[in-house]
């Protein structure tokens, strides 16, 4: 199949102050670097002196972060946060890249969604991840969260041109949830698209 480059970028054109919802689960990637100094005498692990620590939207949070990207519209978010810092971090980079994140929803419950990588490097070697350490919560959504976000997505589809339903099985997108996404859009003319 050819693909006529000037279309493709005529539909990028297009989506340049288009207004886009992103719903899904959300997460934050945490990169942590450092330098290797030696081996601890504690146990057989490298010590590492901290050099930086970068903080990028992944999952859900990095669809609505690559939409941003081309989109000199407004990009939005409607998903789930624990009530930790991490949940502070992940608002910090949504506001960094210009997504609007007012319609979040707190579940006391859970942790946001945090996946930090270790990785170390010495003068004689390339950076290498060490460890990935995952904070998640892997039980389902109460009924009460589930009605919070439905009711945001009551009041905020309405000022989208379309929705992103962004599903990494982590359990925000309930049945109702997509059912609740899919009628509003049809019965206000919006676009849906399904990332999964």
């Amino acid at each position: 199949m050819k693909i006529d480059i000037n279309k493709l970028l005529g539909y990028a054109r297009g989506l340049e102050n288009a207004k886009i919802l992103v719903v899904g689960d959300l997460a934050l990637d945490e990169m942590v670097y450092g330098d290797t100094e030696r081996i601890s005498r504690e146990a057989p692990v490298l010590i590492l002196r901290h050099t930086h620590t970068n903080l990028i939207l992944g999952a859900a949070s990095n669809a609505a972060h690559n939409v941003a990207t081309i989109n000199h519209g407004k990009v939005g978010v409607v998903g789930i946060v624990g009530d930790d810092y991490q949940a502070n971090d992940l608002r910090s980079a949504f506001e960094k890249a210009g997504v609007d994140c007012s319609a979040l929803v707190v579940d006391k419950t859970r942790k946001t969604v945090t996946k930090t990588r270790i990785s170390g490097s010495c003068f004689q070697s390339i950076t290498q991840q060490i460890v990935r350490i995952d904070r998640q919560s892997s039980e389902p959504i109460s009924e009460e969260i589930e009605n919070e976000i439905v009711s945001k997505l009551d009041k905020v589809i309405p000022e989208y041109d379309a929705v992103i339903l962004s599903d990494y099985h982590i359990g925000t997108l309930t049945d109702k949830v997509i059912r609740k996404t899919i009628d509003m859009c049809s019965k206000l003319g919006k676009k849906v698209i399904v990332d999964g």
